[in-house]
């Protein structure tokens, strides 16, 4: 079966490649033999798989430790046994493994990891899947908390705030704001003065100064 893809080659890559391995595996010579016997089996299964015989040349060409364990041609299989784990928040792990091939998918198995009831690794797992519950929870909300303002600088809202429009004018007040209108002459007064100028009567026109 391909590996292009497959967790087989990512797992060796990281096994054989990247530092932190030594790290994560507590036991890494075991788990290094164990997946060179892996990619030996895998090889003897399907021999014209070009994603393996690509891999393989690749570990061989950057990893003297799998070139060494390469040619040892050990192709011994590990179904059960224990893997040590450090992991970077909880610590120190010892997990049962068994490894089942599935029949369904020819060349696919599945491993199983536990830890015996009440022991302490079975509390440090319970205690990893509420950290990572959590840490997912963190990342993903869909409402994150907003941040403060740093010190000494002002907020988003003070530089944002719109000049504070005048409150409407109402009826009363604009009747008190407006230049009273002259009373109309009297007969008399109109003979006295003349006629009133149109100007003065469209200036002071309700409809002009609305």
């Amino acid at each position: 079966m391909p590996l292009e893809g497959v967790l087989t080659a990512h797992h060796a890559r990281f096994a054989f490649l990247d530092p932190r391995a030594r790290d994560f595996w507590r036991d890494w010579e075991r788990i290094a033999t164990m997946t060179v016997a892996m990619l030996r089996a895998e090889a003897g299964r399907n021999p014209y798989d070009k994603a393996l015989t690509d891999l393989v040349g690749e570990l061989g060409t950057r990893s003297d430790e799998f070139r060494a364990r390469w040619a040892a041609h050990d192709v011994r299989l590990h179904d059960t046994g224990i893997k040590q784990f450090r992991h970077p928040v909880i610590g120190d792990l010892d997990l049962n493994f068994e490894t089942m091939d599935l029949t369904a998918d020819p060349g696919m198995s599945l491993t199983v990891l536990t830890a015996p009831a009440g022991s302490a690794d079975d509390d440090a797992l319970r205690l990893r899947a509420t950290w990572a519950a959590t840490h997912a929870q963190a990342t993903t909300s869909p409402n994150p908390p907003i941040a403060e303002s740093p010190p000494g600088t002002a907020s988003l809202a003070a530089h944002t705030q719109r000049p504070q429009r005048p409150a409407p004018t109402t009826p009363s007040a604009r009747n008190a704001q407006r230049p009273q209108r002259p009373e109309p002459a009297t007969p008399s007064a109109h003979n006295a003065q003349g006629p009133m100028s149109t100007s003065a009567a469209v200036t002071h026109h309700p409809a002009a100064t609305c």
